[in-house]
């Protein structure tokens, strides 16, 4: 039994349209990165451990931002200008909320080789960890995780120079250690 010409065409449309998410390799820095406001959900605690401060909310002031991921060149492990001044700016957030932690994952692109990577992962980590215990934030308040080529922002062919999973990411995570929502800076920036 032959199908209309409109059926066919409304097919090929709809599988079309299905298929664009997995044909089409990239994605907006906005789809990268939450953009975390009054709408996030709240999670109610009912009563404080003893000796525990609990943070409701974060004040989202113009003056303080929190930088979710510094960058870096192929194969390094250096914080540049640019990197630092977004530390800094975590650092502030850090400091203003001393009961707050932080999460420090460390990520590689997928060139190379995957022992290599894993070093430079846990290098790049412990750069950024290094550079807010200098500005006074504790070890203890760090959790420092190196996945390597784990969790690729962008996939790609393996071997593949990708700039956007040579990164660190900072999440900031509330008493418990759960990830907290926060306002971040300029999505544009990333």
């Amino acid at each position: 039994m032959m199908q209309s010409p409109m059926k066919n065409t409304s097919l090929l449309l709809t599988a079309m349209f299905l298929m664009t998410p997995f044909i089409h390799g990239c994605a907006s820095t906005e789809e990268l990165y939450a953009q975390y406001d009054e709408q996030a959900c709240r999670v109610a605690l009912e009563q404080a451990p003893s000796g525990i401060t609990v943070v409701r909310e974060l004040s989202t002031d113009e003056t303080m931002t929190w930088e979710p991921v510094v960058r870096f060149d192929l194969e390094m492990d250096v914080l540049g200008r640019q990197a630092k001044e977004r530390l800094d700016r975590d650092v502030a957030v850090l400091e203003r909320y001393p009961e707050m932690r932080v999460s420090v994952r460390g990520f590689t692109d997928a060139s190379g080789d995957k022992d290599f990577n894993a070093a430079l992962a846990s290098r790049r980590v412990d750069m950024v960890a290094a550079y807010l215990l200098s500005k006074g934030v504790t070890s203890a308040r760090m959790d420092k995780v190196p996945l390597g080529e784990g969790l690729p922002l962008q996939i790609a062919e393996p071997e593949a120079r990708v700039p956007l999973n040579r990164r660190v990411e900072l999440l900031l995570l509330d008493v418990n250690g759960n990830p907290l929502a926060y306002q971040v800076g300029n999505l544009n920036d990333y």
